[in-house]
């Protein structure tokens, strides 16, 4: 009897995930006497006396070393699609606008677009969130963020979506689509877990695959915008923020950014009418997530990952360093009031029939212990790994056939589902790759995943007996999730680490997106826009509205603050 596929390749998933822009957490990172943990490290202690390195500003930049100035209405600071958008809705409005950014070209990963309704939705049937969608969601975080700027993206987003649309429609090497969610009937749209279909994707020839094609629009918006009038600069590193005229100034009007070109030159860059901060999460420095994201920063296990050219694609980005968090701190921005800081972690429990949630199948931890109602989100995966230790989603070789239709993840809204055969077939592939573990018996794939076979096997037989009765008294999952583990070869999937994406939030931020001071009083002419935008999430994203982050804080947003700062 043959076990394949018990070996996990962590380099090559590492590889992998870092071009889509993420990182993983060890085993190590578990707490010891959680059911199945294996123990390690935690998260470093604050700081010593004398705080953080980063929350003391640098001495600033001397004028002598200043060798040019550029000057325009409105500067911002980073080439994702906040600051695209940003800079795009702009320069539309009639301002002089120069971008800047420390990448070698505009950066984007993923793909998902979120917004409540668009034109496009409407074509298909599409759309239409409901306010007490909006407040389930809202309530899920104990309301304990800035809930104005949820109902903002709400009342805002089909506008934006629709510009954004009109924007790109003529561009023939761009197919705008809506990217697959679950399936629900009508009577379930209630249930906790539901997620609308909202999800705006483009694609192209270079980026084909669904919620991958982020690049394919930053790509086009930079387009426009050149052709617009406005003005790129690239391999620029944007360095402190010049506040009433100093460099990391505390009082007064910020109108300029001094940076720090390729040649080790600085150049001032003036806004006189806005800085947009556009410049990603602070993930990538280990003392801001000590401080800010205390409980998650061993889920960051490669702190130089954006340094190596083997595992990461420069145009997808990687884990930033607060640069645009610090800058505003020296210049006396507040922190964002909720804590910590909201990751965005996503972990697939297991093979779903839907892409983003409801697994039918059984997990338990090493120990071979069920632990939990298996039905759940990507999003919420993370946090069990952290208590629990490494988990193991167990299922037999008619799970396909059980469960169907199979909606392929990262397919075209109604399109590519799978039929029972072709799941199997991805499943040996997945084996073949080490991904997977398939075996003939619960004994040999128990061996092969690390789970006590005796716990395994009286897991299955006590889940078994669930599914018999139509009813789990146990964890009370949904009936119609409950199928038998009974037809060999048996299947294992493995999961000992979150995939942390990124990290959300950071400077405290209005309505408008004017970064404020503990006073919540706006610093005139700073903003910041994407995922730095402050008090958006709690505990963490929240994955029922796919494309949330990209939805509204970069395209919403980013659109909003281009007119309000044109209005100034």
């Amino acid at each position: 009897m043959s076990i394949t596929g018990t070996d996990f390749d962590r380099r090559t998933f590492l590889k992998g995930a870092a071009a889509a822009g993420a990182v993983t957490v060890g085993a190590g990172a578990l707490a010891s006497c959680a059911p199945g943990g294996k123990g390690g490290k935690t998260a470093k202690p604050p700081a010593e006396v004398g705080g953080y390195s980063f929350e003391k500003a640098p001495d600033p930049i001397p004028d002598s070393e200043v060798k040019q100035t550029v000057e325009a209405e409105v500067v911002v600071i980073g080439a994702g699609p906040s600051g695209l958008v940003t800079a795009l809705s702009a320069v539309e409005q009639g301002l002089d606008v120069v971008l800047i950014a420390q990448s070698p070209n505009v950066v984007a990963r993923g793909g998902s677009n979120a917004a409540v309704n668009s034109r496009y939705l409407r074509s298909l049937g599409l759309g239409g969130v409901t306010p007490r969608f909006l407040l389930e969601q809202i309530a899920q975080a104990s309301f304990n963020f800035d809930v104005n700027k949820w109902y903002r993206w709400m009342n805002r987003s089909e506008e934006a979506m629709d510009w954004i649309i009109e924007r790109t429609s003529a561009r023939p090497e761009l197919k705008l689509c809506v990217e697959q969610s679950n399936e629900w009937p009508d009577d379930m749209k209630t249930y906790p877990l539901y997620g609308p279909s909202m999800s705006h994707c483009w694609n192209s020839r270079d980026y084909p695959i669904v919620a991958d094609g982020q690049p394919s629009l930053a790509l086009a918006l930079r387009e426009l915008l050149e052709q617009a009038g406005a003005r790129l600069f690239f391999g620029v590193q944007a360095q402190q923020l010049v506040r009433g005229g100093k460099p990391n100034g505390t009082e007064g009007r910020v109108d300029a950014v001094i940076a720090k070109g390729g040649d080790g030159s600085y150049a001032k860059y003036v806004g006189k009418k806005a800085v947009v901060l556009a410049t990603g999460d602070f993930s990538g420095d280990r003392e801001m997530m000590e401080k800010y994201a205390p409980e998650c920063v061993e889920w960051v296990q490669n702190w130089n990952l954006q340094q190596d050219p083997d595992v990461l694609d420069k145009v997808y980005g990687g884990l930033y360093t607060g640069q645009g968090q610090k800058m505003g701190l020296w210049v006396g921005a507040a922190w964002q009031r909720t804590w910590p800081n909201a990751v965005m972690a996503a972990t697939f429990a297991a093979p779903n029939p839907n892409p983003w949630n409801a697994p039918s199948t059984l997990m338990v931890t090493d120990r071979g212990m069920r632990f939990c109602c298996e039905d759940m989100g990507c999003g919420h995966l993370p946090y069990l790994i952290k208590h629990v230790g490494p988990v193991n989603a167990i299922f037999d070789s008619k799970y396909p056939a059980r469960n169907q239709p199979w909606h392929n993840w990262k397919n075209v809204h109604g399109e590519g589902d799978q039929t029972p055969e072709e799941v199997l077939a991805a499943w040996d592939g997945r084996v073949e790759k080490k991904t997977m573990v398939k075996a003939n018996t619960l004994d040999e794939l128990a061996q092969a995943m690390g789970v006590d076979p005796a716990g395994l096997k009286k897991s299955v037989e006590r889940y078994n007996e669930l599914v018999a009765a139509g009813v789990d008294e146990d964890f009370h999952k949904r009936p119609e999730l409950l199928h038998p583990i009974d037809t060999p070869p048996f299947y294992g999937w493995r999961k000992e680490a979150p995939m942390l994406l990124t990290v959300m939030g950071g400077l405290r931020t209005s309505i408008d997106m004017e970064v404020c001071d503990a006073d919540d009083k706006p610093i005139e002419g700073l903003y910041n826009v994407g995922t730095m935008v402050g008090d958006c999430y709690a505990n963490s994203y929240n994955f029922l509205i796919e494309g949330h982050n990209h939805g509204m804080n970069c395209i919403t947003f980013g659109y909003l603050t281009g007119r309000h700062i044109a209005g100034k």
